[in-house]
This record gives C-alpha cells, structure tokens and sequence, in this order.
C-alpha cells in the first residue's frame, strides 16, 4: 500500500537494505537536527531582536526559523519513533508529529517565496518599497500563509492511520480517492507553483543585482555615495537571502522530483535498489535545508557574522554589566 504521509514520511517511505543509507539515517539525521535547531535559534535571535529587523523580510526570516526548528523537533522525534524508543511515539503522537512537519516544510517553501517577492520589489520597485514592504505586510502575510498551511495540511487526521508499531502513516483505504487528489494538489503547491516562482524571481533579482554593480562601480560623487550605501546594504541582505532561495532548490528538486517520477509511474510497489537508495540519499539532502540558513547567514553577510565575533559578544556582556552596575548604584 503506498505510503502518502507528507514531508517526514518520506523518511520510512522507502526502507532499505544498504548499509550506507542505514549509516546515514542512523547517524545523519540526528546530526541535522541538532545543528540546524541551535542554528535556527541563533538566526531567529539576530533577525527579531538585531538590527536586522528593521528589514521587512525580517519578518520571513524570524517565520522561516521557527518553522524550521520546528520541523527539525518533529524529525527528531520521529527517528527516536523509529528506533529504540518507537513504543513512545506512537498512535495520536505520531499522526501529529506527520502533521506538523508537513505544515513546516509547506512553510518552509512559501516563505521563501514571500521573501523573494519582497526582495524583488525592494531591487526592482525601489520607489514603491515604502509602500509595498512594510512590516504590517510582511506579518499579514505570514499570518495568511500559515493559516492556510494549518488548514490545508489537517486532512491527515481524517484520510491517513498510524501503521504499526513505528512512527509511519499510511491512507485510508476508504479514502484513497480523496487522498490521491490531495497529493497532486500538494506537489503543486509545495513543488511546481512556489519553485516556478523562486526561479523567476532569482533571475530576474541576480540580473538586477548585476546591472547595479556595473551601473555603480565608477561613481564618485559623495552625494550618490551616501544614497548608494544604503542602496548597497539592500543588495547584500538581498544576496544573502538569494543564496537561501537557491539553496532551497538545490536541496528539494532531487527528493521532490524523485518522488514526482514515482508517483507519475506509479512505482511505489515495485523499486529497484537503485531507485530506492537515490531516495533515501535525496531525503537526507532535503533534510539539510531545514539546517544550513545559518551557515548561509554567516557566509554571505559580514553583518550577520559580526553578532557573532568574539568582540562583539564582550562588548555585549561588558555594556550588560555597566548597566547592572548603573542600575543598582541609581537605586
């Protein structure tokens, strides 16, 4: 019976044999979700609470961090259903743990999306950016997102059952129809729609990204320097968040479209080991994404880094004292 349980099941979708990809669920996983949630953490840390926040992506970012550490928490709990500690994890806790990490990863995707539309408009409708990215937008949006993830995702309760003794769902046979309609609609929505998106929006931010270099490398006047260093400060948060957008379809064209040419050929009975090792290799790579924003973070922009150096910290925990300090001698 094929298995359509949503993101996370992808893992026990296809159990195999070959050492290699046990070693990597085994060990792999557990690595991921450890790193990527004290990452996640970091960057929710320095996007709500830093400078950065005045960005109306922020908003996006912060959404992104939670989803991801989210999504993350529930992996986790599902490799510990699978194992040694399956007895836990079981029945209701199972069903829910599905149930969240297919809101996130839907999450995971759209917000990508929001914040490339935001940064197009900021490179592309400069004039309009006080309008259009506001903060008040950017939290609507991701209220609206989010709500529909929620409801869209709730299905799972109704159409799928826990299978056995591990954390793994399977459909209804009585509603397999219904079921089968809404995984063409979420490999619309979670893989086709949003990277279609990404990939337009990203040609058209790199190229503007590219002529504003060209057009801005000679000038000289100290006036259009003042207005270009802010305009600079935009495309280095707008190269930073590209960076994360193709990151994203790096790490989820593999799994999604493998799963895509197996629901097409209907192969989800009869796989050769090749087929069923290449997606569970393609499975771990999509788990990365939900980990590696913070690295990403840190590689492309100075300004994310620096909240991190050890001078900063001191200069943190140096003003925290005098502030203590100042406190307690105004008393």
């Amino acid at each position: 019976m094929m298995n359509i349980s949503s993101n996370l099941s992808r893992e026990p979708q296809f159990l195999s044999s070959d050492n290699f990809t046990q070693i990597l669920f085994a060990y792999g996983v557990p690595v991921i979700c450890v790193f990527g949630i004290v990452g996640n953490i970091f960057s929710f840390r320095v996007f709500v609470f830093k400078s950065f926040r005045n960005h109306s992506s922020s908003a996006y970012i912060a959404a992104l961090s939670v989803s991801d550490s989210c999504f993350l928490l529930s992996l986790f709990l599902s490799w510990l259903g699978n194992g040694t500690f399956g007895f836990l994890f079981s029945g209701h806790w199972c069903q829910a743990m599905i149930y969240v990490t297919s809101v996130c990863s839907f999450l995971s995707v759209w917000y990508v999306v929001l914040i490339m539309i935001d940064r197009y408009l900021v490179v592309c409708h400069s004039l309009r950016v006080p309008e259009l990215c506001t903060k008040r937008r950017a939290n609507m949006a991701t209220l609206a997102v989010t709500t529909f993830s929620l409801l869209f995702n709730s299905h799972f309760f109704v159409t799928a059952e826990v299978h056995g003794d591990h954390c793994s769902v399977q459909e209804k046979s009585s509603m397999l129809h219904v079921l089968t309609i809404f995984i063409y609609i979420d490999t619309a929505l979670t893989f086709i729609i949003p990277f279609a998106i990404i990939f337009l929006l990203n040609t058209v931010v790199i190229i503007s990204i590219k002529r504003f270099h060209s057009r801005h490398v000679q000038q000289r006047n100290t006036h259009l320097l003042r207005i270009n260093t802010v305009s600079k400060a935009q495309m280095r948060i707008t190269r930073t968040f590209t960076l994360v957008s193709i990151v994203l379809l790096i790490t989820n064209v593999p799994s999604h479209g493998i799963r895509f040419y197996i629901m097409i050929n209907n192969l989800y009975e009869n796989q050769d080991i090749i087929l069923v090792n290449a997606q569970q290799i393609f499975q771990v790579i999509y788990y990365t994404n939900f980990a590696v924003n913070f690295l990403l973070y840190s590689a492309s922009n100075e300004k994310f880094r620096r909240y991190f150096s050890y001078k900063y910290i001191c200069y943190n925990l140096y003003r925290r004292q005098n502030q203590s300090t100042n406190e307690h001698l105004y008393r």
